[in-house]
């Protein structure tokens, strides 16, 4: 029984809520009761800072392959990737047997050199000394002929005018003499030997105009022998005697000849001079080559240590020990690479920006880093700016206008500023994008990691005392664009604005219509079905 009257005391209390409720929801109508409650955003006045989207990566300042200019075994490897290294640590150091035993036979090949330089000088010495020698001897040895000729032709003659009944003391012979030698008037006879080739080749030619002489003579002498052979010719002198005078001045003849061409071979010879000289200058350029391969050998033999260049951290190794690699000097391919220094004493960040905005961006790089650069300090570009504008593309340069942000720390934002806008493009699917590179300056930076994905923004423009709003308040009525306000009897009042730039939060109000301070909807308060068509026809 107890049971029952709990039961139906519990169905009354649930009767007379839902009574109450409803009775308390038909007095709610007449207030235009929102069963979603709205909220308010605030309308001020301030600078707008308008940024440029891009995307990057974290990189050094530089990077530098470390590789070595010898060749051989790793024996040891004194890093591993992420060692801060300083300029002259030792960073890997090879085998040095390959590269001593290069050293040993350059060296042998220097000594060889150095011997073959001293014969070819030996050689050039002994052949300028004797070659004066024997061309005075082969120029006496012509005048011994020219005297025997003499001798022979005048005993001929002397035979001939017994053959012809005249006195034998009456028998000349017009020899060519010395006496008619004239003296050398060329500029270019600088050297002894010089003076010898001129003399000699003087002398050549009295003895070759005496032996021209002497031929004709033979041939005379040769006709009195052939055609007479008996008559009143013969009577004063044996035909034999005469022949026997004419063979000697034929012998004769012919030994002035021979002389003549020593003297010839004599001068000829005198190249010899030019080629020794010339052997000696190989041996030198032997020489010179054999030092500097002692040189490359000695340095790749220094460079079985391989150091630091610069102050970095390594970034990458790419070789172990024990591994054998390739000279970087004696290969096509470039040796191999050990390991790579990255510079971090400054930090960048390469970003791709789109075509569209790479203009913008342009201008808050400093004079002078972009080679096509439009900025505020070229004459041209002033005059089109007004000085408010000049100002402002001024400051923006000087300041950190760039903010960073990565996915390894989201609640942290790094600053920078443009360095360097790169002008070759870059196209991908259609689109063209351009390389900026970004200087890091914020002191948070050191907690970034090479090659860390980066967005970015670029304050690209700056707008100063304007009516703000947040973004969410924007709304659309009857396609035109605009902000909501409380009115009077607490119905929502759509106001037509005309928009300017945002910044992705907030957006620029054109309107005179709104003030700082006055409240807008960022969420409109929703009614039931009835109400909102009751609202519509109203």
């Amino acid at each position: 029984m107890r049971r029952k009257i709990k039961i139906g005391v519990s169905i009354a209390i649930v009767i007379l809520i839902f009574l109450y409720s409803f009775s308390w929801y038909e007095k709610r109508k007449e207030y235009r009761f929102s069963w979603e409650k709205p909220e308010f955003a605030t309308i001020e006045r301030g600078d707008l800072v308008i940024p440029l989207p891009a995307t990057g990566s974290i990189e050094p300042a530089s990077r530098t392959e470390i590789k070595s200019k010898a060749s051989g075994t790793i024996m040891k490897i004194y890093f591993e990737a992420g060692d801060l290294v300083k300029k002259g640590d030792l960073l890997v150091e090879l085998d040095p047997i390959d590269e001593q035993r290069t050293v040993d036979n350059a060296k042998a090949e220097v000594q060889r050199a150095k011997a073959n330089l001293e014969l070819a000088r030996s050689e050039a010495e002994k052949i300028a000394r004797d070659w004066p020698v024997n061309l005075n001897l082969a120029l006496a040895s012509l005048e011994a002929a020219r005297a025997d000729l003499q001798g022979t032709v005048l005993n001929f003659l002397r035979m001939d005018n017994i053959r012809r009944n005249i006195s034998p003391d009456k028998a000349s012979f017009k020899l060519v003499t010395p006496s008619n030698e004239r003296k050398s008037t060329n500029k270019n006879e600088k050297s002894n030997y010089d003076i010898y080739v001129r003399k000699a080749l003087y002398q050549i030619a009295l003895a070759q105009a005496e032996a021209d002489k002497v031929h004709k003579l033979i041939l005379y002498g040769k006709d009195i022998v052939n055609n007479q052979q008996s008559g009143n010719s013969w009577a004063n002198i044996a035909r034999v005697e005469y022949q026997d005078g004419l063979i000697a001045m034929w012998k004769s003849h012919a030994s002035l000849l021979m002389s003549i061409a020593k003297v010839r071979n004599a001068i000829n010879t005198r190249i010899l001079i030019d080629q020794a000289k010339t052997k000696v200058d190989l041996a030198k350029e032997m020489l010179r080559k054999a030092n500097v391969a002692l040189e490359q050998a000695l340095q790749r033999l220094k460079e079985t240590k391989v150091y630091a260049p610069i102050n970095g951290i390594v970034e990458k190794i790419n070789v172990r020990e024990g591994q054998i690699i390739s000279s970087g000097i004696t290969t096509v391919t470039g040796g191999t690479t050990l390991m790579v220094l990255a510079d971090v004493s400054k930090l960048f960040v390469e970003a791709d920006v789109d075509e569209a905005d790479i203009g913008q961006v342009r201008e808050l790089a400093p004079p002078g880093r972009d080679a096509r650069l439009i900025a505020a300090t070229q004459p041209t570009t002033q005059h089109t700016l007004g000085e408010e504008q000049q100002e402002e593309i001024k400051m923006l340069q000087n300041a950190d206008n760039v903010n960073i942000s990565v996915d390894a720390f989201r609640d942290e934002v790094f600053t920078g500023k443009v360095y360097r806008v790169y002008p070759d493009p870059k196209t991908l699917n259609n689109v063209v994008t351009y390389n900026v590179r970004i200087l890091l300056t914020s002191p948070n930076r050191t907690k970034l990691m090479l090659g860390m994905h980066a967005n970015v923004k670029f304050t690209a423009r700056k707008r100063k005392n304007v009516l703000l709003v947040d973004i969410e308040a924007i709304k659309v009525k009857n396609e035109e664009h605009g902000v909501y306000i409380p009115g009077d009897n607490g119905k929502p009042v759509f106001i037509p604005v005309k928009l300017g730039p945002s910044d992705g939060m907030k957006i620029e109000l054109k309107t005179d219509k709104l003030k700082p301070g006055q409240k807008v909807y960022t969420r409109l308060p929703k009614f039931r079905e009835d109400e909102k068509k009751k609202e519509e026809q109203d």
